[in-house]
């Protein structure tokens, strides 16, 4: 009866031995899921922040060209304004030109006319 008591608790044993090494098992399969989860979670997110860099990297780049172009733009508009300032000084001197021509014309004029009444 003992040996077989001894047997016994010898299956017992074993058993409990076999029941706390599968459970062992499991939660390291379980350690090894959330590993390779959180792994796989870290990728993930450092290829977001990539990602993310490369579009920041891309909007700078595109800014930047918006900006110069945006420089070129403004300085058309400000040559153009400068031939618009430039040929408005012409019209102006153009018009006191013909004003005085006209002047000179009126005064011509009226020279003849006064000559002739004297006469």
């Amino acid at each position: 009866m003992r040996r077989r008591a001894r047997s016994s608790s010898r299956k017992l044993a074993d058993l409990a031995q076999e029941v706390v090494q599968d459970a062992q098992r499991e939660r390291v399969a379980a350690l090894a899921i959330d590993d390779a989860r959180v792994r796989a979670a870290e990728k993930r997110a450092r290829e977001a922040e990539q990602a993310l860099h490369a579009a920041q990297t891309g909007l700078t780049q595109q800014t930047a060209a918006l900006d110069r172009a945006q420089d070129d733009a403004d300085a058309r508009e400000r040559a153009a304004d400068e031939r618009d300032r430039a040929a408005d000084e012409r019209n102006h001197l153009a018009d006191e030109r013909n004003h005085l021509a006209d002047e000179r014309e009126r005064a011509a004029d009226e020279r003849e006319r006064n000559a002739g009444e004297t006469e």
